[in-house]
């Protein structure tokens, strides 16, 4: 015998099954704005990322730029101070060495073996080797440490004459008008500035850092590798840091006296 289905629950069952699909599809809805929503939260935040990374490659603001510029008149004044403390001790002009554990080349055989003419060695200088900043697009992706003529600095003639000096090229142009208006850089001693106002190197031999491999001008205790460095006023005398501009290329480099001779 068939059992008699009730027209209510007929119509009860249709009900739920409607709800039921309602409420599917209702889900299947908001899932999709959730997924929109995120891919525009993605994007915005993309756009925004990128934004900011093009700002801090090219375009620094006057607070970015002096604080690049500051880390970098800083360290330079932390090598000096090493240079001259390894001096003070006892090390002589050509056993100081710039040997590290990141960039070869800088093996300087005059130097004691102990080390304690090493800038970058807990027996010498104790300084911490440094990468450039970030912002500084420098080819060789390091500072380098070599010897050259200041004029104004040292006696500025023949051999005896050459400085130990640091430098670090392709500065951006916020960056090298922030180290010379920090460091108060005697800017009407120069003969020659450019429409930025920065000095122009414009001695000869000219001093072209990019025409010569970085291994050919590390410092490894010998005075060969002589440009010589701005201009013969004696108002410069006391611009032992400086960033200038090379006369030959587009370049901004800084230049840190570590050693006078």
């Amino acid at each position: 015998m068939r059992k008699a289905i009730c027209p209510s629950c007929r119509c009860r069952t249709a009900s739920m099954d409607s709800s039921l699909r309602r409420n599917d599809n209702s889900q299947r809805g908001s899932a999709l704005v959730y997924i929109f929503i995120g891919i525009a939260l993605f994007g915005a935040l993309m756009f925004a990322f990128s934004r900011g990374g093009s700002q801090n490659t090219s375009a620094l603001s006057d607070q970015q730029a002096r604080i690049v510029a500051t880390e970098i008149i800083n360290y330079s004044r932390s090598v000096e101070s090493a240079v001259q403390k390894l001096i003070a001790k006892g090390c002589s002009e050509n056993e100081i060495s710039f040997q590290n554990s990141v960039v070869a080349s800088y093996n300087n055989t005059n130097a004691p073996s102990d080390k304690r003419c090493h800038v970058f060695d807990t027996n010498g200088g104790k300084v911490n080797w440094q990468i450039p900043p970030a912002s500084v697009p420098t080819p060789d992706g390091q500072y380098i440490f070599t010897n050259s003529y200041l004029f104004g600095l040292g006696t500025g003639v023949g051999t005896a004459g050459l400085d130990i000096v640091i430098v670090l090229r392709n500065l951006p142009t916020a960056v090298c008008q922030q180290i010379n208006n920090t460091l108060k850089v005697t800017k009407t001693a120069w003969r020659t500035a450019d429409s930025n106002n920065i000095p122009i190197e414009d001695n000869s031999p000219n001093f072209t850092y990019g025409a010569i491999t970085p291994t050919a001008r590390f410092f490894v205790g010998y005075f060969t590798f002589g440009y010589f460095i701005g201009d013969t006023e004696s108002a410069l005398a006391k611009d032992t840091l400086r960033c200038i501009k090379d006369d030959n290329t587009p370049e901004y480099i800084f230049i840190g006296t570590l050693l006078a001779r």
